[in-house]
């Protein structure tokens, strides 16, 4: 697997400006658990979704 040289909250912010017209973004599990364990889960413009879990749902 190649890494790049980004941190994750470099790419998750580079998914938003690169995908506008998304609802939310998926993450990589490994990335969602360092981003909730930071609190950084909220701090986007968007709201982000752990791959694999069943499905993005919107806050009602």
């Amino acid at each position: 697997m190649v890494k790049s040289g980004l941190s994750i909250i470099e790419r998750v912010e580079r998914a938003i400006s690169a995908y506008p017209e998304k609802t939310y973004i998926a993450v990589h599990p490994d990335d969602y658990l360092v981003l909730k364990t930071e609190g950084f889960l909220n701090k986007f413009s968007k709201p982000l979704y752990e791959l694999g879990t069943g499905g993005f749902e919107k806050d009602v």
